[in-house]
């Protein structure tokens, strides 16, 4: 029973890094609403589903960005990248990985679900090898 107990506090002592990680890359900012018009919502890890967006609150990492029927909201992400989406969108910032000392660093993945969207790349995309999928 003492050697259960004592992997048991070992298993948990390993994992723990892994899960403040995990939250790291949760609240990790990945830009901010400059617009939004109509019905916009937000699914954030550890927030309440479906938050109602204004101009000015940020956008994390994994967010799932919704727009209703009469619904539009302009994200400028860190690396000055615009991405408008339109009614009925949804759109999820998958990475969001941008170092203005070493632009060729970072990438980004965004998961466009369902949305007439416009996209304006920034600084990620003026790269040698952009890497914006």
């Amino acid at each position: 029973m003492r050697i259960f107990m004592v992997l048991a506090a070992a298993l948990c002592f390993i994992l723990t890094p892994h899960r403040a990680q995990a939250n790291l890359v949760a609240a990790t900012e990945a830009g901010k609403v400059v617009s939004v018009q109509g019905d916009v919502t937000s699914d954030h890890v550890g927030a309440p589903p479906r938050t109602a967006l204004k101009t000015g609150d940020r956008v994390f990492v994994t967010d799932t960005i919704e727009t209703g029927a009469t619904g539009r909201v302009v994200i400028h992400f860190i690396d000055d990248t615009n991405l408008t989406v339109g009614a009925n969108g949804k759109v999820r910032s998958d990475e969001y990985v941008f170092d203005a000392a070493k632009p060729d660093t970072g990438h980004a993945r965004l998961n466009i679900l369902n949305a007439a969207f416009e996209y304006i790349d920034g600084k990620l995309g003026k790269t040698a090898k952009p890497d914006v999928q």
